[in-house]
């Protein structure tokens, strides 16, 4: 009948996902903080994947995934974990080796008053931190008189009589500073009496 028939066949064409770049790869979160992690697709031109981000060990670290490309991660204990970028369909990998840390959160110091001789020539106050699992123990101590005595890492050089306040903190932690009041005190080196004279009558 002289009519031609035609079939349209459309066809789309995607590149598939060939792999998974996360930045950061490495990441350091204190316990209770909290990180962004991203993903980006490979090659470029994929725009979405559908992806699925995992904590290996949730008890150090927890993911909350906000979309495809971006999960938050929260610290929950100190130690190393991977967070991972997983592809649903062809299990493409994207890691991020991620290390919580935990700060001081109290400290105790050996005394909060002591009263030394200045012929002692030194004094040591000691710290005690908690948890014990903290990442960094250091602590930074002052004295408010270093003309009476300076501190250095708790050991105490006595250098005249008089009071001083030595503090013990952690920056950058939650721990609250804490005080040791110290009292210098002169030796004495020797005892004169003044020459008297009494008389007595009968």
């Amino acid at each position: 009948n002289g009519v031609k028939k035609t079939a349209v066949c459309i066809v789309n064409v995607f590149n598939s996902l060939s792999g998974i770049e996360v930045a950061p790869k490495e990441l350091s979160v204190f316990v209770n903080d909290s990180a962004y992690v991203t993903a980006t697709f490979l090659p470029n031109t994929v725009s979405n994947a559908n992806i699925k981000w995992v904590s290996l060990d949730e008890k150090i670290a927890k993911v909350e995934q906000e979309s495809n490309k971006r999960c938050n991660v929260i610290g929950v204990k100190a130690g190393e974990t991977l967070v991972m970028a997983v592809s649903t369909t062809n299990i493409v990998l994207g890691t991020c080796k991620v290390t919580v840390k935990e700060t001081i959160s109290e400290i105790t110091l050996s005394e909060s008053s002591v009263e030394v001789p200045l012929s002692a020539k030194t004094y040591t106050i000691t710290a005690t931190v908690k948890p014990d699992t903290a990442s960094t123990k250091d602590i930074v101590w002052d004295s408010n008189e270093p003309t009476v005595a300076t501190v250095n890492n708790g050991k105490l050089t006595l250098l005249s009589a008089g009071e001083t306040m030595i503090s013990a903190s952690a920056p950058g932690s939650s721990a609250p500073t804490k005080y040791c009041r110290v009292k210098v005190t002169q030796s004495v080196t020797g005892l004169t009496l003044a020459s008297t004279e009494k008389v007595v009558y009968m």
